[in-house]
This record gives C-alpha cells, sequence and structure tokens, in this order.
C-alpha cells in the first residue's frame, strides 16, 4: 500500500507477497490479471488518474521492473 497525492510518478516498493506474486505469474503466465488501484471512496476530490497500457502517450504506461540475481 502506498499513498498517492500530488501529480508524478509513484513506486511500489518491493515486499516479499509481491515478489511471490510476480513469480507466479513467471511461472504461470495466464494467472496474470494484473493489479488494482483501489482509491479513497470515502472522502470527496480525491480521485487520481493511472495511465493504462492502453494510454496514446507511451510515456505514461505503467512499468513493472524486476531486479534479480542468480
Amino acid at each position: 500500500t502506498i499513498g498517492v497525492a500530488g501529480t508524478g510518478s509513484y513506486t511500489w516498493e518491493s515486499t516479499d507477497q509481491l515478489v511471490a506474486e510476480v513469480q507466479s505469474w513467471l511461472d504461470d503466465p495466464d494467472s496474470n490479471f494484473g493489479w488494482i488501484v483501489i482509491g479513497n471512496e470515502s472522502s470527496s476530490k480525491t480521485a487520481k488518474r493511472f495511465a493504462s497500457r492502453e494510454s496514446s502517450s507511451e510515456d505514461a504506461w505503467p512499468q513493472l521492473t524486476i531486479e534479480y540475481s542468480s
């Protein structure tokens, strides 16, 4: 979980659960349904916009960067 405020890029740091989920996608690509971003719907004027891969601007597409070592 990460809070977002204002404009700009956001980074979610690695956790054991995140690593396990990404590994499961590598092991079984058909299980990859992505993640969902859920907003705070209990307050007004809290909407945030995140681009998807369908955005016309490639620079706005979300990125998943995986760093690994053997």
